[in-house]
C-alpha cells in the first residue's frame, strides 16, 4: 500500500493504519506483497507486508521512531501489525535519518531522482528503491505546466532510466505509476483514442509498457518465463523491448 497524506496524519495515525490493515486481514491475504525473512536478513522470523509512506518528511523523524524502532513507546516491531516500511527520499541525509527512525528502506518516487542515494542508503543500512516511469504530462489538470512535460519517446525514455539504475545496490524498483492518468505516467493498457486529454501508446499496442517492464522484471530477478500471449503482438513491438 502507498500511504498518501491525509488530514491530521501522524506517526500515531499511521500506526493505527497498520493495525487496521492487519486486523482487516488485508496484509495477511496471499495477494498482498510481503518480503520474506531471507530478504530481511533474519531481522524477523516471518514475512512482512510492505508499505510505502509518501511525504514521510512531513512528520518529524523523532515521531516515526516511536513507531518503527524496537524501543519506541508505540512500536509495531515484534507485534502482529509489524511491517516493512519505506519512506520517501528527498535528500541524501534522509537515509541516515531513516535508519535512526526505524524505517526499513527509502524510495525516490520522483522519476530519475538522485540514484546516488544508493551509496548513502548502503552506508546507513537501509534498503534503496529508485523509481522509474514512462514520462510525464500533467497538462490535463495543470495546463500551465508545459515545461514539466517529459515525452515518452515511444518507450525510449523509460529504457534509458532502466539502463541507469544502480541494480547492484538496489533492493527493488518503484514504478511511477500504474494508473496516474492525470499526470501521464500510467503504464496500464491504453486503448487508441482520438481524445487529446490522454496519450495512447501508438505505434505500439495497448500493453506495450506492460511487456517492456515484464522483460525488465525478468532481467532484474532472474526469471525466464513469459506469460501466455506475451508475443502476440507486432514484430516491431517485440524488437523495441528486445534489449532485456
Amino acid at each position: 500500500l502507498h500511504i498518501e497524506p491525509y488530514r491530521n496524519r501522524s506517526a500515531e495515525s499511521v500506526r493505527s493504519d497498520l493495525v487496521y490493515a492487519h486486523q482487516r486481514r488485508y496484509t495477511t491475504h496471499p495477494a498482498y506483497y510481503k518480503l520474506s525473512p531471507t530478504v530481511l536478513n533474519g531481522a524477523t522470523s516471518s514475512a512482512l507486508p510492505v508499505f510505502f509512506v509518501y511525504d514521510s518528511y512531513s512528520i518529524p523523524f523523532s515521531q516515526w521512531s516511536r513507531v518503527f524502532t524496537p524501543s519506541g513507546d508505540i512500536t509495531v516491531r515484534g507485534k502482529p501489525e509489524n511491517a516493512y516500511v519505506i519512506g520517501l527520499l528527498m535528500d541524501s541525509v534522509d537515509c541516515k535519518q531513516f535508519a535512526s527512525a526505524g524505517f526499513n528502506g527509502g524510495y525516490t518516487y520522483f522519476v530519475g531522482r538522485a540514484t546516488t542515494f544508493a551509496s548513502e542508503c548502503d552506508r546507513a543500512g537501509v534498503h534503496f528503491y529508485p523509481s522509474i516511469g514512462p514520462g510525464y504530462d500533467d497538462q490535463s489538470v495543470r495546463p500551465w505546466n508545459e515545461r514539466g512535460t517529459v515525452d515518452r519517446e515511444d518507450g525510449a525514455y523509460l529504457q534509458r532510466l532502466i539502463a541507469k539504475l544502480p541494480l547492484e545496490r538496489t533492493a527493488g524498483v518503484g514504478i511511477t505509476s500504474f494508473n496516474e492518468w492525470h499526470e501521464g505516467t500510467q503504464i496500464e493498457p491504453a486503448a487508441i483514442t482520438v481524445r487529446p486529454t490522454y496519450s495512447d501508446y501508438s505505434p505500439f499496442s495497448e500493453e506495450y509498457y506492460l511487456r517492456l517492464l515484464r522483460k525488465f522484471v525478468n532481467h532484474f530477478v532472474g526469471f525466464h518465463q513469459l506469460p501466455w500471449g506475451f508475443e502476440q503482438t507486432t514484430k516491431s513491438e517485440l524488437d523495441a523491448i528486445e534489449q532485456f
